[in-house]
């Protein structure tokens, strides 16, 4: 089935902003999530009747913008999240399109590229300030899930920090695994106690948001945990931040924590998470962080046993949780046999 090309009247500027460009490809490597995302920015918010999208089969569907206080972050901002099932391998044709109130509207073309039988490799490494010499393609080594994101000398930096801007890497089938990312933190969005503070982390065994109610979806959870540097969810002030392990299935809980610590601004540290099954009980999650350059040195050494419900496989997300920061380095490694959680 064909689409219909919407009727257009001529503007003098593109109102319609792809933040990765009219071409896109996606699982190059594999599938870290069930869903892709197109990410954007419409200009004159107040001013539109509608914004949509259409797909390959011209059926279209109603896209919220920002600010919605979760993924969207200014006025304007849009995620086209498109199930990964409803995409054919190679060129998909996704059309965009605005309408404001004065009359006017206008569409914007993007190519999917979609390679549906891949398979994220395992161990997997990526070095951005490596990427940024060489002028490399990094969306092709990551998934962006949410946000705008910057290829720069420090590394892959967040263009503008707000609630989980986001990154994938890896299968929805990686079971047992530990990643490690070089990360600077330049600076946190909110120090005034009792503010949400921010943190910076990772989240294990990810699949993506899951289906709800609100457009781009919210809902999360179940997942495995995540191993990050943030103030409690209990309601601790951005002042009390600490390294802690936390719950990913149920509960916006810590399972365990080193105790309150503050990270230095502008310094590259390195966080290690990893998870092992274990027959007959949930995993256990190892995370530790250290300063590049000073692996003796350990901030925390922490242990946790996930909840009952988590995931048993799944990829890697890096979250900056209103924080602004670069990714240096991702590597990911299997876990099992000699290689086990306590290896180092």
């Amino acid at each position: 089935m064909r689409r219909a090309s919407p009727q257009t009247k001529t503007t003098s500027a593109t109102r319609i902003h792809l933040w990765y460009g009219d071409q896109q490809r996606f699982g190059r490597h594999g599938r870290p999530q069930r869903a892709i995302n197109l990410l954007g920015h419409v200009d004159a918010p107040d001013g539109l009747e509608s914004l949509v999208w259409h797909d390959r089969d011209g059926e279209s569907r109603a896209l919220s913008i920002g600010p919605d206080g979760f993924r969207l972050e200014r006025p304007g901002d849009f995620n086209v999240e498109i199930p990964c099932a409803s995409l054919q391998g190679g060129c998909n044709d996704i059309l965009i399109a605005a309408r404001w109130r004065d009359g006017t509207s206008e569409s914007r073309s993007v190519q999917v590229d979609f390679d549906a039988d891949t398979h994220w490799p395992l161990p997997y490494h990526v070095d951005f300030v490596e990427l940024s010499l060489q002028s490399g393609r990094w969306q092709e080594q990551v998934q962006v899930v949410d946000g705008r994101w910057a290829l720069t000398p420090t590394g892959l930096r967040t263009a503008s920090g707000h609630y989980d801007r986001l990154l994938t890497v890896g299968d929805r089938t990686w079971t047992d695994y530990r990643t490690r990312t070089t990360v600077v933190i330049h600076r946190m969005l909110y120090d005034t106690p009792g503010d949400l503070g921010g943190g910076v982390g990772l989240l294990h065994r990810w699949s993506g948001h899951v289906p709800d109610a609100y457009q781009p979806h919210r809902e999360w959870r179940p997942n495995g945990a995540i191993g990050w540097y943030r103030a409690d969810w209990e309601g601790s002030p951005a002042s009390t931040r600490s390294l802690n392990i936390s719950d990913a299935v149920v509960a916006d809980t810590v399972l365990t924590t080193a105790g309150p610590s503050t990270l230095q601004l502008e310094t590259p540290y390195i966080f290690e998470f990893g998870q092992q099954s274990r027959p007959g009980k949930c995993s256990l999650y190892r995370f530790r962080v250290w300063p590049v350059g000073a692996p003796g040195q350990l901030l925390c050494d922490l242990e946790a046993e996930a909840r009952a419900g988590e995931s048993s496989s799944g990829s890697v997300l890096l979250i900056a949780l209103f924080a602004d920061i670069s990714v240096q380095s991702i590597d990911v490694t299997p876990l099992g046999g000699r290689h086990g959680l306590g290896a180092t």
